[in-house]
């Protein structure tokens, strides 16, 4: 019965898609990490498991079996029921927990009646970016996106988008760990309240120092410059794959080009928060830029 609803053979996640969905991301995070043997986890699949054949081949049960296990399982487990819950770490309001019995999950706070039952799908670990190569969505407020400079291997980017658009550059890790974990105490609730108003997050930005912040303009404008196609063109690209669509017959489906729409999609909101934290950062250096000019007259 459990497999019976399960529904992975429909969706479309990142993990599973082809070189060329995966070519309509443009080498954003996490696609700028991408094995060259295996692009994918079904290129991987297909080689390691079926002798070659390609994953779209495979039977049903087969197919199922690798998509079940990437979308619902925790680790090692499946969780039935508990799949279910929808994720979202600003409005988490349940606490999990896992040993060789089992899992367990219990509610962090007071649920009010008929109010929405959240869990976190990566605790304080990993990105935005990483969840939506896993899942296929972009999750809500807070979310936390990187870059890894392919030279030296070091992070040379990274911020945290909070509700309504406020951006915070280079949170700290003693931040950022704790979005998502079990540890939801009251200093974490009022850590979340701060990021959803945006109280706090301005004075963090203000107190980088101005190389961080230099280091932060630096690099984010040379990824927009660098990326083939501005948001407005991704836009364009996006309505011309959607034009397509509808010119399907009923009841067929083009799985290629689903996956490029929601590349292009994910780009584009990537594109757009990179510009979020930009702005910002540039207007804490030009702030500072004024306040040392008045103190100079």
């Amino acid at each position: 019965p459990y497999l019976a609803m399960d529904d992975s053979l429909s969706t479309r996640i990142p993990t599973v898609w082809s070189s060329i969905a995966i070519s309509e991301a443009q080498g954003l995070p996490p696609f700028d990490r991408i094995d060259t043997e295996f692009p994918s986890l079904t290129d991987w699949f297909s080689k390691t498991c079926a002798g070659g054949k390609p994953f779209e081949e495979m039977e049903d049960p087969v197919r199922q079996s690798l998509l079940a296990a990437v979308t619902r399982a925790a680790g090692m487990r499946f969780l039935p029921l508990l799949d279910l819950l929808n994720h979202h770490n600003g409005l988490l309001n349940t606490i999990s927990h896992a040993d060789e019995k089992g899992n367990t999950l219990r509610a962090s706070r007071k649920i009010a009646t008929g109010e929405e039952i959240y869990h976190s799908y990566r605790g304080g670990k990993g990105t935005s970016s990483e969840l939506f190569r896993r899942y296929g969505f972009i999750e809500e407020w807070p979310q936390q996106y990187s870059w890894i400079d392919q030279d030296t291997g070091k992070e040379e980017l990274r911020f945290l988008l909070a509700a309504d658009d406020v951006a915070m550059i280079y949170p700290p890790d003693s931040l950022t760990s704790q979005i998502g974990s079990n540890n939801n105490n009251g200093d974490v609730i009022a850590l979340l309240s701060n990021l959803r108003t945006g109280d706090g997050v301005q004075l963090h930005n203000k107190d980088l120092s101005m190389e961080r912040l230099t280091q932060f303009v630096n690099t984010a404008a040379r990824i927009l410059t660098s990326a083939p196609t501005s948001v407005e063109e991704d836009k364009i690209i996006l309505a011309g794959f959607i034009a397509e669509t509808e010119k399907l017959n009923n009841g067929e489906r083009d799985n290629l080009l689903l996956d490029k729409m929601l590349a292009v999609k994910y780009r584009i909101h990537l594109k757009k928060s990179l510009r979020v934290a930009l702005r910002e950062t540039e207007s804490v250096i030009s702030d500072r830029q004024d306040t040392k000019n008045t103190a100079e007259l």
